[in-house]
């Protein structure tokens, strides 16, 4: 359970679009993609207003991934289970949206894409998904 401002919500999965951004496209030096780019967040990394956010060891304590950096997004609150919604009614089953902060260790994802790994472990340390502060 996660209490953004005076609302509980009780997340199931977090699925974030990746890439959807030109200039950050740019930045990196990435392609860009003829499909959507969809990755997780696991539950661990949700923290709410004024809620600390931990650098893991791993990260502070090594030259090799120290760098840390943040994107904001907005965050759609899905209040019900759907599946296969037509667009006509997709908005039904929305709560509504706030502020969700999408933190990456930077240096360790693109190490880990450089041998072909997912984006998974440099964005989901705990306190790496800070949310709202209201919806």
């Amino acid at each position: 359970m996660v209490k953004i401002g005076n609302i509980n919500i009780n997340p199931t999965k977090i699925v974030c679009l990746g890439r959807n951004y030109l200039d950050h496209i740019r930045e990196t030096n990435a392609r860009i993609s003829t499909e959507p780019i969809f990755f997780v967040k696991t539950l661990n990394t949700l923290i709410t207003d004024n809620e600390p956010i931990i650098y893991p060891k791993i990260l502070y304590e090594s030259e090799k991934y120290n760098r840390v950096d943040h994107e904001v997004e907005l965050a759609f609150i899905i209040f019900q289970t759907c599946k296969n919604v037509s667009a006509e009614v997709a908005f039904d089953y929305i709560q509504g949206y706030t502020i969700f902060l999408d933190l990456t260790a930077r240096t360790m994802q693109k190490n880990d894409r450089n041998i072909n790994l997912p984006w998974y472990r440099s964005k989901n340390f705990d306190t790496f998904g800070p949310i709202g502060p209201t919806i």
